[in-house]
């Protein structure tokens, strides 16, 4: 059961870092394990009596078995980590968070913790992990919470500590200002919130109740999804190609020389400072070159029939995926770096009736990954940066710039998966392999 005690508003949650004992990891052998040897010893009393005394301790935010093998006189055995197991579900748990958030480790650990988590099969879930014995510090410390949201270049108030323990987890990092998830597993459920001066925001009575506390409370609400172009909805492989080359043989340059002075221009045609006819010419002047008029009107009717074939090898499942947006009655808009040919052929294509907005940077003379270009496409969808998902493959640094500008970004990998050299996942970005996997992340 999810037990809400405290609701903050949650606008942005960035990271997520998990305890490990009893939150993530089973630690239910060793505990039994241990116990099993103080019930061996004379002065121990019986297995009822011991326990009711453990809970009682655990209450008291004490030690259970520490404290209650110290009362009795009673010896104490090593922690037998060969007994720990991962929880059921973790990996899956661990999967489906992975495509919203970032996640951490903040664990009081002996040395060695990065090999056993490799050992569990979820050390690649991770993109900070602090342990006490690697650090130097150990909770409750705040120190080592400071330390984990350095290391994740994370705000407080942009993280949620989720732990068993609430005074070695819910108190120092909600006195951070961190967000926090108590987690009643293991030998801490029992503790008493009375005795801490931070109430931890959420209470959940296992791990695999946290992914539906974060669904119900702490996903911002997406009302828009934005779109890139090109190799997102758009492919410019597979088809005939009308290639620099081709371009410049038509010409009569060399396409070595050319590219140079074209390259000049990149920015100002992006910009929409130049058309792609001007880039053409500026480079032809430059070069000494000549070229007839016929010859400038077959170029750039060639050009625009390539990109205009982009839009004939469109993947079905963008449609679909365009439909089930709809459907869900959420605005949609493309962010496209683009010159002049492309804004004629983006209008005219099928695909345009899909968007309620197309923020194209010829136009508005700004480019990704500048944030004001993506600012502006919420803008006109009439709602915030952080109502809005934004899907792209990658390319000019889109997905940092969408972040930036408050947008969740995802990585879209469903064409470049098909290119001659498929691109690598980008950062912690959350990948969709498919156009219909976007809709797992829209909450």
């Amino acid at each position: 059961m999810i037990t809400k005690l405290v609701f903050a508003e949650v606008e942005m949650i960035q990271f997520l870092f998990f305890d490990l004992g009893s939150t993530l990891i089973d630690e239910s052998e060793c505990i039994e394990f241990r116990i099993q040897h103080l019930l061996q010893q004379p002065n121990c009393p019986n297995r009822e009596i011991l326990e009711s005394r453990m809970k009682e301790l655990a209450s008291q935010n004490k030690l259970p078995y520490k404290d209650a093998a110290k009362e009795y006189g009673l010896e104490t055995l090593r922690w037998p980590k060969q007994l720990e197991r991962v929880y059921e579900g973790v990996p899956e748990i661990l999967t489906e968070l992975k495509k919203r958030y970032r996640l951490g480790i903040i664990a009081n650990q002996s040395f060695g913790a990065e090999q056993r988590l490799k050992e569990y099969g979820i050390y690649d879930f991770f993109d900070v992990i602090i342990s006490s014995a690697e650090v130097g510090l150990e909770k409750p410390d705040p120190a080592i919470f400071r330390l984990a949201l350095e290391t994740a270049d994370c705000a407080p108030e942009e993280a949620i500590m989720i732990g068993d323990r609430l005074d070695n987890d819910i108190d120092p990092a909600a006195g951070l200002g961190m967000h926090t998830i108590w987690v009643k597993q293991g030998a801490f459920a029992y503790g008493d919130v009375s005795l801490i001066k931070h109430t931890p925001e959420y209470t959940v009575d296992s791990i695999k109740e946290v992914v539906i506390a974060l669904n119900q409370y702490t996903t911002p609400r997406c009302r828009a999804v934005i779109f890139d172009l090109f190799e997102t909805l758009i492919t410019e492989w597979g088809h005939e190609k009308y290639t620099k080359r081709k371009m410049c043989a038509d010409l009569g340059v060399d396409k070595e020389q050319f590219d140079v002075f074209w390259e000049e221009k990149e920015e100002e045609r992006y910009l929409g400072e130049i058309d792609c006819e001007g880039s053409i010419r500026y480079a032809i002047n430059r070069l000494g070159a000549e070229v007839s008029n016929g010859t400038m009107a077959y170029v750039l009717n060639r050009r625009l029939t390539t990109k205009a074939a982009c839009f004939d090898h469109i993947d079905p499942a963008v449609f679909r995926l365009l439909e089930e947006l709809r459907n869900k009655g959420l605005r949609t808009a493309i962010v496209s770096n683009c010159s002049s040919e492309e804004v004629k052929v983006i209008r005219e294509s099928e695909l345009y009736r899909y968007f309620d907005e197309v923020v194209l940077s010829y136009e508005v003379h700004r480019k990704k990954p500048d944030r004001g270009i993506y600012e502006e496409a919420a803008r006109r969808l009439g709602v915030e940066p952080g109502e809005c998902i934004f899907v792209g493959d990658g390319g000019s640094n889109e997905l940092p710039g969408a972040e930036a500008a408050g947008m969740k970004a995802i990585q879209a990998k469903w064409y470049t998966n098909r290119l001659p050299q498929a691109r690598e996942t980008i950062g912690a970005f959350p990948v969709a392999e498919e156009p219909l996997e976007v809709l797992e992340f829209i909450a």
